[in-house]
């Protein structure tokens, strides 16, 4: 049983604790989640929603059940989960010695001009062509892309966003 202890982040399961006591039945990446309609008839007690916090931390939990909002999607365990089970840390975010790490400009074009060309679901692709290797535009700056992924990773892709003001505000004076 995972002891409860005082502060907040205390009182979630660390996520290395979480993969050994509930083992999650998909690949452990981070990256690969459930829809709706392949996990709504499983044991709802083996299921899990995975939500990003909204922004005020880097983080994304486990939270046993279903739910809707600040849902990236779904994960299985084989454990299931009861009452009194917490939510778990899915992510961890940078501790205090270790700096946020901000993209290149010319990684940042790369990124436009891979959601320009592929639309508004434009993280699928993108994250398929991390997964494989194997980029659909041969026009496109692959190289970057995959600087992205090597040093940012799949679960970065999940909670950044184009749209945010603070993706831009580093950038500001060379997109004007």
């Amino acid at each position: 049983m995972i002891p409860l202890a005082k502060k907040y982040r205390d009182y979630l399961i660390p996520e290395d604790l979480f993969v050994e006591e509930f083992n999650p039945s998909q690949p452990f990446n981070g990256e690969s989640y459930f829809e709706f309609d392949e996990v709504r008839n499983r044991d709802p007690h083996t299921v899990w929603t995975i939500i990003d916090d909204g922004g005020s931390t880097d983080c994304l939990y486990a939270s046993p059940g279903f739910h809707v909002v600040n849902k990236i999607g779904y994960i299985v365990t084989e454990k299931p989960w009861d009452a009194d089970t917490l939510d778990a840390l899915w992510c961890d975010v940078p501790g205090p010695r270790e700096p946020r790490r901000t993209l290149a400009l010319a990684q940042l074009q790369a990124l436009v001009a891979f959601a320009a060309k592929h639309g508004r679901n434009w993280k699928t692709p993108l994250r398929d062509a991390w997964m494989s290797g194997i980029y659909p535009d041969a026009d496109a700056d692959n190289a970057s892309l995959q600087q992205v992924r090597n040093q940012f990773g799949p679960t970065w892709l999940v909670k950044f966003s184009l749209t945010k003001r603070s993706t831009w505000s580093r950038y500001d004076a060379f997109v004007a």
